[in-house]
């Protein structure tokens, strides 16, 4: 590979900055949906529980089967799916400038 576009510093810090601050509103998202997954049970134990004189572990059950909780999950999952997805592509922008590194060196120790 001799060719491929050059970005300048700015391009590079910019995309950096970019991609972690994304990634710090993810990684906060995931975690807030994590934290809230437990109250989302309770919350669901205690309704189920309540509404039709069940045990605690039967209004369990139920609460674990309930569409809220599933849609709470699901969204759970997306979050940690986008947080993973733009690990990557700080990695990826990582890589790129240890390959940038690396032939802008190849090429000063050609032209000598």
């Amino acid at each position: 590979m001799d060719t491929f576009d050059l970005k300048s510093p700015e391009q590079i810090k910019k995309e950096l900055d970019d991609t972690a601050e994304q990634m710090a509103e993810a990684t906060y998202t995931y975690r807030r949906l994590e934290e809230h997954k437990k109250i989302m049970e309770a919350v669901l134990t205690k309704e189920f529980k309540e509404s039709n004189n069940r045990s605690i572990s039967e209004a369990k059950v139920f609460a674990l089967a309930d569409s809220r909780y599933k849609t709470h999950i699901d969204g759970l999952v997306e979050a940690e799916k986008e947080y993973l997805r733009l690990k990557s592509k700080y990695g990826n922008i990582q890589s790129y400038i240890k390959y940038l590194i690396t032939w802008i060196t190849t090429q000063r120790d050609l032209s000598k």
